[in-house]
């Protein structure tokens, strides 16, 4: 027999987006005095955690908020590794010293990007060239 997973409105704003739905939550019910252990209910701040004011006056209306859980690594995108393209298909050098994982990654080869980099814009950053928002020149 399937069980149907039990999981909370609260649960899943706490779990989803890092726990961003649940900041969200708490704001929104703090805003309108429905939060439980609000700030200003005496005794529950903890020392030096109690909410200060801030140096500006808040302007932002909105907040578009993306969490983009498995998106490409900023390794991969904007950090180009020559010694990495070099050694590509080779077990790691004995100069990066012994590595202790559970999985034995230590036997696996090294695995290069198969992308390549080039420097874009007057500041010359280094971006990966596959990306479609990539300045061709």
């Amino acid at each position: 027999m399937h069980r149907q997973s039990q999981i909370s409105r609260r649960g899943f704003l706490r779990n989803a987006g890092g726990g961003f739905g649940m900041i969200a939550l708490a704001s929104m019910l703090s805003q309108d005095g429905l939060l439980a252990h609000g700030p200003e209910s005496p005794g529950t701040a903890v020392p030096g955690l109690s909410p200060r004011q801030p140096h500006h006056e808040a302007t932002a209306q909105r907040v578009i908020f993306l969490f983009m859980s498995g998106g490409p690594s900023h390794l991969e995108l904007f950090d180009p590794k020559p010694d990495l393209q070099r050694l590509n298909g080779q077990p790691l050098p004995e100069s990066f010293g012994p590595v202790a994982t559970r999985r034995n990654v230590e036997r696996n080869r090294l695995l290069a990007t198969r992308r390549t980099f080039r420097k874009h814009g007057q500041a010359g950053l280094t971006s990966r060239t596959c990306c479609p928002i990539s300045p061709v020149r």
